[in-house]
């Protein structure tokens, strides 16, 4: 264990994609130095993590879990 505490967005069904990013800002003024982001079924995990990059500087971003299709046979 690091001893340390990190955020991970989460994901309601009804609320839109867009206040993750609000989440992500609420979280760096808490003081927390890592978000996770993952991908889920309203938006794809690299582009949310570039737009909350560009809104939160210096915010240390971890991607995943990611969505893998699975094998039709």
């Amino acid at each position: 264990m690091t001893g340390r505490i990190e955020v991970a967005l989460p994901f309601w069904l009804d609320r839109p994609a867009e206040e993750a990013v609000d989440v992500a800002l609420a979280a760096r003024e808490a003081q927390f130095g890592t978000l996770w982001i993952g991908e889920m079924a309203t938006y794809d995990a690299f582009a949310l993590a570039t737009a909350v990059g560009l809104r939160v500087p210096g915010f240390h971003l971890k991607v995943g879990p990611l969505a893998s299709p699975s094998a039709a046979r």
